[in-house]
């Protein structure tokens, strides 16, 4: 894995887009959908005084699709989902039943195409609706496709599509399509005194949202299985097993809190690295970080400290109690999503981190390599959330360190596939319905996770 490949192969990382044997497609190229004076791919409006088709409808009155693109859980807004129309009766792609390489692709014969707005709204025009029918509207984001079947539109007509008909699914079903999730941590623990749970519990999270159709692995806190199903630690032995899944899930405590590489072998690693390199997806948390250090060596900088105990980069100095670190939401789109869902204040750049436990996992840094634009102006890795914090070693007093991360993985062929999301704080901070802002997070980069990679050309 060469560092010049990310040089030649930068991710643009989009949501609603992906390979075209999967789900997902990439930035439509219709001068009509897309604004060209800014060269920007974010959807516009048709001119009220211009009428697309000439003859067919009057002037300002085109046929128009509109709605808002939703989680399964059918209350909060999904940006970037690529929204199309084809024919009705147009066959789609069966669900990837694996792992994929997801690189963005332009939907097939689209009669109109459009990406969701921050607030999930979107609106669909084009001279090939004007006349009316009935059509099939789909909604991509990665892994995850809606197929809304025998939509009707009038001639000239405006149709307001419900919030039912516009959510992503939570599962796979006909032509519905879900990424296959494998999750380590209990759903509900059995008791015995071996069953303690993973410490982050990202389970709650996904079932806040909708996805509720994902399989759990018991954890392996002491190198052995200490539950009675399947366990992560046979999971990342088994190639084949391992395949089956397009997200694995790997949260802080799964593998033991402060020695989880003794529990890596070889073979493991080794199978990480090829699901990673075909695609797979991996979202890992605080003390977990040896399971990203060791399958992407150098993706990451991690810290490398001396604790008494522990990992090398678990030397990052934990909150006390109830405070909160208020951290900086870097990346554009997260922060105005935020705010959006009611996260964070408008105009807010900050976010309230909770639950930092002493010691956690620290980053350095990203590569300069993988914040670099390549070709295309996109990067393969992304700061999305950074914060003034201590080490408990190193120089005194707080310095700034990024805080979620992530970095796009190389394949076979030298463009990227796979893609790792990494964050040094838990996720998860209550058990309640609502929400917590970097509960939100993962919400969000959860959809940015499974989304297609970009290649250069």
């Amino acid at each position: 894995m060469r560092r010049t490949s990310r040089l030649l192969a930068a991710a643009l990382v989009t949501l609603g887009c992906s390979s075209g044997d999967a789900p997902g497609f990439a930035p439509a190229t219709d001068a009509a959908l897309v604004d060209r004076s800014t060269g920007s791919d974010a959807p516009v409006s048709p001119p009220a005084d211009v009428a697309p088709s000439a003859g067919v409808c009057p002037v300002g009155g085109s046929a128009q699709l509109t709605g808002r693109t939703f989680a399964p859980n059918g209350r909060d807004p999904i940006p970037g989902v690529r929204v199309y129309v084809v024919p009705a009766g147009q066959a789609f792609a069966p669900p990837a039943t694996g792992v994929v390489c997801q690189h963005c692709a332009a939907p097939p014969a689209a009669l109109a195409s459009t990406l969701s707005n921050p607030d999930g709204t979107f609106t669909l025009y084009g001279a090939a609706l004007d006349p009316g029918g009935t059509f099939a509207v789909a909604f991509e984001s990665g892994g995850f496709r809606h197929v809304e079947h025998a939509v009707a539109l009038g001639r000239c007509g405006r149709l307001a599509l419900p919030a039912a008909r516009t959510r992503l699914p939570g599962v796979s079903a006909g032509d519905d399509a879900a990424p296959r999730i494998a999750v380590a941590g209990y759903r509900t623990a059995p008791s015995g005194p071996r069953t303690v749970d993973v410490n982050d519990r990202f389970t709650h999270v996904l079932d806040a949202i909708g996805l509720t159709a994902y399989d759990t692995f018991d954890p392996d806190r002491a190198g052995t299985n200490g539950g009675r199903g399947p366990d992560l630690l046979g999971l990342l032995a088994d190639a084949t097993t391992l395949a089956r899944y397009q997200i694995l899930i790997t949260p802080c405590g799964v593998l033991g809190v402060f020695d989880p590489s003794t529990h890596l072998t070889a073979p493991m690693i080794a199978n990480l690295q090829g699901w990673l390199a075909r695609g797979g997806r991996l979202y890992a948390s605080d003390l977990a970080y040896p399971i990203v250090a060791h399958a992407y060596p150098g993706g990451i900088v991690f810290a490398s400290g001396h604790p008494a105990r522990g990992e090398p980069a678990d030397i990052g100095v934990g909150l006390a109690g109830t405070a909160a670190l208020q951290a900086t939401v870097d990346e554009p789109g997260l922060r105005a999503w935020l705010q959006q869902v009611g996260a964070v204040a408008p105009g807010a750049s900050t976010l309230p981190v909770l639950d930092l436990r002493d010691p956690w996992a620290a980053m350095d840094t990203l590569p300069s390599a993988e914040l670099m634009p390549g070709p295309n102006g996109s990067r393969s890795g992304t700061v999305w959330v950074s914060g003034d914090v201590s080490w408990h070693e190193g120089p005194p007093g707080p310095h700034h360190h990024p805080l979620t991360v992530q970095v796009d993985y190389p394949g076979a062929g030298g463009d990227y596939c796979g893609r790792i999301v990494f964050t040094s704080y838990h996720v998860q901070t209550g058990t309640g319905a609502t929400l917590s802002p970097q509960e939100r997070v993962l919400e969000y980069l959860f959809f940015q996770l499974s989304s297609c990679i970009q290649v250069p050309g």
